[in-house]
């Protein structure tokens, strides 16, 4: 019985083997895969517009952003973009505006106009927003928030819930020292706060060496790797 349960030479012998064409057509098959395969991956989690024409309006998980802006007399660029996560989903894909010729994250961080855009993607509360921007904020070296905490009382009580879709902005105008938050670009703002140091510390919670994610900073000011 084992025997007869292997084939014989001859058996071997008479099996046909593939055609050239069949190897060819296989090879291909096998190319194309390794080919499209790695770029489904990569789109799993939605695309990107990075690098598009100077006019054309960025994109990142649904939320656009012009290529510039007017703040005041001034006419901003869009440094970058980049999404917030918590948990792996999605919270916000945030957008930074700056002057062109403010070239390194300091000249960003200092007296310039500047603005960042914040499109989310999900529901927040009022009071989600206190406590995530509070984190970050006690987590920063150097701050002073017992003299900080009129303004930052302020801004918290000045918020409120989200839907998808909603965006805030947080602009500051230098020559005043003013900080406006904005929903949904409507106004009246939300609160409108003269003072250069609750300015520096709030957009600290994103563009600090301390801020809420530090991968997140670094796109904003433009680093992203290249895809």
């Amino acid at each position: 019985m084992l025997k007869n349960s292997f084939p014989s030479n001859l058996t071997l012998l008479n099996t046909p083997c593939p055609s050239l064409c069949t190897l060819i057509q296989q090879g291909v098959v096998l190319a194309l895969f390794g080919i499209i395969f790695p770029l489904l991956a990569k789109c799993e989690d939605g695309p990107r517009t990075v690098s598009p024409a100077p006019d054309t309006p960025q994109c990142e998980h649904g939320c656009c952003f012009s290529p510039s802006i007017s703040l005041g007399r001034e006419k901003l660029e869009l440094r970058g973009l980049s999404t917030f996560r918590y948990w792996g989903f999605r919270v916000y894909t945030g957008a930074l505006y700056a002057p062109p010729a403010t070239k390194t994250r300091d000249a960003v961080r200092g007296e310039s106009r500047k603005k960042l855009v914040l499109c989310y993607h999900r529901s927040l509360s009022p009071d989600q927003f206190r406590e995530k921007s509070l984190g970050v904020l006690e987590d920063t070296p150097g701050l002073d928030l017992a003299t900080l905490e009129p303004q930052l009382s302020a801004i918290n009580n000045a918020y409120v819930g989200v839907k998808e879709g909603d965006r805030y902005s947080i602009s500051y105008e230098p020559s005043s020292g003013t900080m406006t938050l904005l929903l949904n670009e409507k106004e009246p703002a939300l609160i409108t706060i003269q003072s250069p140091p609750i300015a520096k510390a709030y957009f600290g919670i994103w563009l600090s060496e301390y801020s809420v994610d530090k991968e997140l900073t670094r796109e904003l000011f433009g680093e992203r790797d290249a895809q």
